[in-house]
């Protein structure tokens, strides 16, 4: 069994509601250190993993790690993650991957913007402002034809917020506010408030009859969300969509959490698939936790929810740091060995730690 490695002891208050779970508040500073241990592991052990787009640097898998690592880097002040981030993209010469429309191959981007608004190097963003401007310069494709599986709205919409905030061209916006709602159409299920991953899935049902929702293509757009709206300007016209969607998939999220504060790979059907997946509960915990810090999500409503999934993600990681129990990459729930980790979810959980220091003062107030 493995070692449980994170008890969370600091217990400031105790929070009842949704259902059966109740978590202690976890103290900063117990925070902070498995937010360490979690990310110190994953850079020393950083492309090792059996997937082959480890090897390419600027993939979506090892570039999902790094938004993760620039918020340990904002929550330690420690220059040791800027300068590994600084390495990272370096090696990638500031672009992006070699698609040059594919929402996987933009997912760096962000993270190089993030570099350039702490160096105000020029060279931090061009590339990726020219490769947006010559998409945008021959754009003939919907948002359900550029993005059309929900990873999508988790690897290119911040990228291009991000910028458009950066730059203060609104084309940036513009285009990403048409192709993600574009983009949401096919997908999402407005009966249950969850993504289909593509629309291979809209007919299709688990062995028990049971709609199929993977769990991490619903944790990349509980993910990105956020990461949209903090790069938009508060009078923003389509502002409320994207908190209404946020809203509204976390009023389901909070009824399909299992009672050990995770969710399944299989989020209608947990019983096809009963193992844990912490990359999905990872987004999930994020997501939420930064809507109650922003007054999006009602505090009183999601804040068992969130302390429950924070708790089950520090109990999966083990004593060196990995974060267990990941679903490798995919696009549909499958079983998998409890062993697994991978980048995204590592970032995933650095995200979900800085939200959660934000939340325990904002407890307290």
């Amino acid at each position: 069994m493995m070692k449980k490695l994170f008890l969370l002891i600091g217990i400031t208050s105790i929070i009842s509601g949704c259902g059966e779970k109740s978590s202690p508040v976890p103290d900063k500073t117990e925070v902070k250190e498995i937010m360490t241990l979690v990310c110190d592991y994953e850079l020393k052990n950083t492309h090792l993993a059996d997937n082959w787009q480890r090897f390419r640097l600027n993939s979506w898998i090892p570039s999902s790690f790094y938004p993760g690592l620039m918020a340990q880097y904002r929550v330690s002040d420690d220059e040791r993650y800027l300068k590994m981030a600084k390495l990272w993209a370096e090696a990638n010469d500031y672009t992006l991957a070699s698609r040059f429309r594919h929402a996987d191959d933009h997912l760096c981007g962000s993270t190089y913007l993030d570099l350039y608004e702490i160096e105000k190097e020029d060279f931090m963003i061009n590339p990726t402002r020219t490769q947006f401007d010559s998409i945008l310069e021959v754009n003939t494709m919907s948002g359900r034809e550029d993005w059309d599986w929900a990873d999508a709205l988790f690897m290119a919409p911040p990228t291009w917020a991000k910028l458009g905030r950066i730059t203060g061209d609104q084309r940036y916006y513009d285009f990403l506010h048409e192709q993600f709602f574009d983009a949401v159409q096919p997908l999402y299920d407005k009966e249950e408030y969850l993504f289909y991953r593509d629309t291979r899935f809209l007919d299709e049902r688990s062995a028990n009859g049971k709609k199929i929702f993977w769990s991490r293509g619903n944790g990349w757009v509980v993910g990105g969300i956020p990461r949209i709206l903090d790069n938009l300007k508060s009078d923003d016209p389509h502002r409320e969509k994207y908190e209404t969607l946020l809203k509204q998939m976390s009023s389901t999220l909070i009824e399909i959490q299992g009672d050990d504060g995770m969710w399944r790979a299989s989020l209608l059907d947990p019983v096809e698939f009963p193992m844990k997946e912490s990359s999905g509960t990872a987004f999930f915990c994020f997501g939420m936790a930064w809507g109650i810090n922003n007054g999006v999500l009602d505090k009183d409503t999601y804040l068992p929810a969130v302390l429950s999934a924070w708790e089950s993600l520090c109990n999966v990681v083990n004593e060196y740091g990995r974060v267990c129990f990941v679903q490798p990459g995919g696009a549909a729930p499958v079983n998998f060995p409890e062993r697994y980790t991978h980048a995204y979810a590592v970032g995933g959980f650095l995200l979900a730690g800085e939200q959660m220091l934000e939340l325990i003062d904002n407890i307290g107030e």
